[in-house]
C-alpha cells in the first residue's frame, strides 16, 4: 500500500507499507510492518522492519498522516487478533513482559489497499 504522509522517526519517510508480520524470540513475540522507507541522506530500505513506535505524522498533513497512521494500526490491531491470543502479562525470567502470544512462532500478512479501506470512516472517526 502506498504512503503518502507518514514519517519514519529516525528521520525518513515511508513510501509503502507491504506487510504487518511478526517474530518470536525465545517466547516473546514482536510485530511489525514491513515496508519502503527513504531515509533524508535519500538512500532506501526497501525491505525495512517499521515498528508501531517509529510511525510519525507528518505536521505539514496532520489530517492526512492522522488518517493513514490510525488506518494502518487498525489493520495491525485485526492482523493480531487473527494470528494469536491476547491475555493477562506474562514476565519471562529476562524481565521482559508480553500480552499476546501467536498461534506461529512467525508469520506476515500482506497489507493492500482493500484491506485498508474496508474500514468505514465513520468507524475510523468514531475511535479516535
Amino acid at each position: 500500500m502506498q504512503i503518502q504522509h507518514l514519517l519514519h522517526r529516525h528521520g525518513g519517510r515511508i513510501v509503502s507499507i507491504d506487510a504487518v508480520a511478526h517474530v518470536t524470540f525465545k517466547g516473546v513475540a514482536s510485530w511489525h510492518f514491513v515496508g519502503r522507507v527513504v531515509w533524508e541522506d535519500t538512500t532506501e530500505s526497501p525491505a525495512a522492519e517499521i515498528a508501531p513506535g517509529l510511525l510519525c505524522v507528518d505536521s505539514s498533513h496532520q489530517k492526512e498522516s492522522a488518517a493513514e497512521l490510525d488506518t494502518l494500526l487498525e489493520t495491525m490491531n485485526r492482523y493480531l487478533a487473527d494470528h494469536g491470543t491476547w491475555h493477562e502479562q506474562k514476565q519471562v525470567r529476562d524481565g521482559r513482559v508480553y500480552s499476546w502470544t501467536p498461534h506461529l512462532a512467525e508469520g506476515s500478512s500482506p497489507v493492500t489497499a482493500a484491506q485498508v479501506g474496508a474500514q468505514p470512516a465513520a468507524e475510523r472517526a468514531r475511535m479516535r
